[in-house]
């Protein structure tokens, strides 16, 4: 016998109530959010629609949302879809999830591209669902973005999310495991990385919707999680032009680190910038040519 619709109100009472005996953390705010998913109100006018009845297939998909949260699959997963720097992007387990502090990204980049002339050449380095090349090609619209990641599955995932923005003009898509697919001498104004920075003692110790359901490729920096700075750094030598930018989001502790690496390979005019909490977040340098 198939259960009847709940309203609105008991629809938020039992995703309150089941998520936080899971211990799910944020259980209101997440339960909020689908609830206004399933029934197409906005979550701050639930209130307002308290004694609304969900639609039978609004029902199924609250039940089926609530499975998934129940077995710490995040939120973004679940809806399939996140916000990131104003732009709607699809979002599952092929690629880590967009989040706030990388937005500080963006807008650093923004800001230094202001002053350049067209075209303004950009490297997008483990480009995951390609929020920041959408995002970097929304924000400079003299832009060419180059695009890669080392995942096909999330080169996938991009590509449908390039597709559904209307960007394919302008962002190019391949899988590289870093600069490896770029010729040396192909020359770009500004690179920008994301890569994964997260240390191996700190693997095991992530939230289980981290640990468990995100891309561990798309966490894992190795020992010390600066092993892909490493290699891309040196790498990026050769695919910039003169005076080229680098813009790297770090961990909130690996900024005398990445500075040294960035020094040993000639870059120079080295900022440190934080996100949001305040913490070290955001690298930027310039490499001068001869």
């Amino acid at each position: 016998m198939n259960r009847p619709s709940p309203t609105i109100a008991e629809a938020l009472e039992e995703a309150r109530n089941r998520l936080r005996a899971a211990e799910i953390e944020e259980a209101d705010l997440i339960g909020a959010c689908v609830v206004s998913e399933v029934s197409g109100y906005p979550r701050l006018e639930l209130p307002l629609h308290a004694g609304h009845t969900l639609t039978p297939d609004g029902a199924v998909h609250f039940r089926r949302h609530l499975e998934r949260l129940l077995r710490h699959e995040p939120l973004q997963y679940v809806l399939g879809h996140t916000s990131f720097f104003g732009e709607d992007i699809l979002t599952d387990s092929r690629a880590l999830i967009p989040r706030p502090e990388t937005e500080v990204l963006v807008e650093k980049v923004v800001e230094a591209c202001s002053g350049l002339g067209p075209p303004i050449r950009i490297l997008d380095v483990g480009t995951g669902s390609g929020c920041i090349s959408i995002a970097l090609a929304r924000g400079i619209p003299t832009a060419e973005i180059v695009s890669v990641d080392i995942s096909p599955p999330a080169i996938k995932l991009a590509e449908e999310n390039v597709r559904r923005t209307r960007l394919e003009d302008r962002i190019t898509l391949l899988e590289s495991d870093l600069l490896d697919s770029i010729s040396e001498g192909t020359l770009h104004d500004v690179m920008v990385a994301n890569l994964p920075y997260i240390t191996e003692s700190e693997l095991d110790s992530l939230p289980k919707r981290i640990a468990i359901h995100e891309p561990r490729i798309a966490l894992d920096g190795g020992p010390s999680g600066l092993d892909l700075f490493r290699r891309l750094i040196p790498q990026a030598v050769s695919r910039l032009a003169g005076p080229g930018m680098v813009f790297l989001e770090i961990g909130a502790s690996q900024a005398g680190a990445v500075e040294e690496i960035l020094v040993e390979n000639g870059y120079n005019d080295i900022r440190v910038h934080p996100d949001l909490s305040g913490r070290d977040r955001i690298v930027a340098a310039r490499l001068t040519l001869p």
